[in-house]
Formats: C-alpha cells, sequence, structure tokens
C-alpha cells in the first residue's frame, strides 16, 4: 500500500522553502548561471571601459596631443574591460589558470596562421613609439595621400582629400617611405618660369625678386631667391622660390605667381612660348600655315 503523507498548514511552506533553496543552489552551480555570471561581467567592463575611456580623453586632452589622447584612451578601455571579465570569470568559479594554459596553445596556433596579422601588430607597436604621425597629420605613401583619423594596432585609417577612407595595414606603413606634410609649419614653394634668352639676367632677378618681396606673407628669412637653371629650347630656365607659412602656401602661391606675370610685363621682359620649327632633310625649313577649322 502506498503510504499517505499528512501535512499542516505550518510545514507545506518550510518544505516548499526547502526545495527552493535546493533548486537555487543548484542554479548557482549549473553552467548556465556561470555563463551568465561571465556575460554580465563582460558588458559591465565594456559599458564601464568606454566611461573610463572618456573621462581619460576629457582628463588628458589639454595635456597631450591627439594621438597620446587615443591611446590613453584605449589603454583605459581594454583595462577596465580586463579586469571585469577577470572578475567575472573569478565569480563564476572557473579555474583561470586552464584558461590561460588553453589560451597559450591558441595563440601559438593563431600565431602560426596569421603571420601577417601578428607582423602588423608588432609595426604598430613601434610606430607608437616612433610616432612618424600622429592623429590629424598629413601623409602621403605612394599615390595615397590623406589625412590621419585612426591609429589602431594593426592598421591606419586615412581621409583623402575627396573623402574617402582608406585603411593601409602597418607592416605596409613600416617598411614604405612616409612623407609627412604636416609636421614642419614652414614650406618653401618653387615656381618655374622662362624668359627670353636675350634677356638680361641680372636685371630679371631684380625685377623677380622685388615683385615676390612686394606679397605680404611671404618670410623676410629664409630671403627669396632666383635659380638659373639652364638654357632650354625656348628661353633661359629660372626658378623663384620663396618660404611662407603652411595653411598660407595655396593662396601665395597663386599671389606671387600673378605678381611675377605683372612685374615680368611691366619690364617688358618676355616670356617666350613654345617655338617648334620643321625642318626638311636637305635642311630647308618648311613653312607651316595654320588655319581655323571650316564653319561649315
Amino acid at each position: 500500500m502506498t503510504d499517505i503523507i499528512i501535512l499542516t498548514a505550518r510545514e507545506i511552506p518550510d518544505i516548499m522553502f526547502e526545495r527552493m533553496e535546493v533548486w537555487i543552489e543548484l542554479f548557482r552551480e549549473g553552467p548556465l548561471a556561470r555563463a551568465l555570471i561571465v556575460l554580465c561581467a563582460v558588458g559591465i567592463g565594456y559599458i564601464g571601459g568606454k566611461m573610463a575611456g572618456r573621462a581619460a580623453q576629457r582628463a588628458l586632452s589639454k595635456k597631450l596631443d591627439a594621438h597620446q589622447t587615443m591611446i590613453a584612451r584605449r589603454l583605459s578601455f581594454y583595462l577596465v574591460m580586463a579586469l571585469c571579465t577577470l572578475t567575472g570569470f573569478n565569480e563564476a568559479g572557473i579555474n583561470l589558470s586552464v584558461l590561460i594554459g588553453a589560451a597559450g596553445v591558441l595563440s601559438v596556433a593563431i600565431g602560426f596562421a596569421s603571420q601577417t596579422t601578428m607582423s602588423n601588430l608588432i609595426s604598430g607597436l613601434f610606430m607608437l613609439i616612433e610616432r612618424p604621425f600622429m592623429v590629424g597629420d598629413i601623409i602621403r605613401m605612394g599615390a595615397t595621400t590623406g589625412e590621419v583619423t585612426t591609429v589602431g594596432l594593426l592598421s591606419t585609417i586615412l581621409k583623402t582629400p575627396d573623402n574617402q577612407m582608406v585603411r593601409i595595414p602597418n607592416e605596409a606603413l613600416m617598411k614604405s617611405e612616409i612623407t609627412n606634410t604636416t609636421r614642419y609649419n614652414l614650406r618653401k614653394i618653387e615656381i618655374p618660369l622662362c624668359i627670353a634668352t636675350h634677356t638680361d639676367l641680372t636685371a630679371a632677378q631684380s625685377v623677380l625678386l622685388t615683385a615676390v618681396k612686394g606679397v605680404e606673407g611671404i618670410k623676410e628669412k629664409p630671403e627669396p631667391q632666383m635659380i638659373f637653371k639652364g638654357f632650354g629650347d625656348n628661353g633661359l630656365l629660372l626658378v623663384v622660390d620663396f618660404w611662407c607659412e603652411r595653411d598660407a602656401a595655396a593662396r601665395l602661391t597663386l599671389a606671387v605667381a600673378a605678381a611675377i606675370k605683372d612685374a615680368l610685363s611691366r619690364a617688358q621682359i618676355e616670356m617666350p612660348a613654345p617655338l617648334r620649327q620643321l625642318v626638311q632633310g636637305s635642311g630647308e625649313r618648311l613653312a607651316v600655315e595654320i588655319k581655323g577649322r571650316d564653319p561649315a
């Protein structure tokens, strides 16, 4: 026969609470609870890392440049993220030594499978130390020119003048010649020109340098100068160079070119157009006549 257990009204709640405690204890020790604890820790670490990164950026933006501020922000994020994740594993009762050993074996396997990634990572670390450019600089590598917007551990992001994004692996940057066009403030501008062969070079030099020095914004030191480059097909080849501030280079180049043209015109110094002669095999020159198109 089946035993019948008769419970009083006071005993029923006690038994229910005892069973609930058993289920709660089993849930705490189960894999699902551990996974939830780790996920919560990672989520808290992500949010806390973002907040720590923003706080570090606000605190250091006035003391450090944009490049150093970006590095500090990322380090703050990863530090908080790592601490919260490790705390989550510890609270979940997961043995970290086992994970570290597994991570070591996995990292070796990944290292052999992704040598390019490791090379980019090492190159990125070297560039963070060497700092050939910073965020906001305009660099040129080969045929690519753009403003540095992000310097990462694996790649560097450029924004081109036509507002396109270019991602360059750090390994390629380490192996290539990079021109930083914004590192120094002063710029040397060269304007080539050609004048008639019969022109007095001394007089031409005086006219050209006077015209250049009359443009506002040109640096007095180093002084503007005229350089003779040689005899060309149509006349004397010259170069006029001057120094100016980087931000005013485009404007002053146009202003100096206009001043040179006006000064040569007033001094009646000819700037010859390209001249070509057609000669027969016997040495006789050919007369060439250029006519316009027939309106029909």
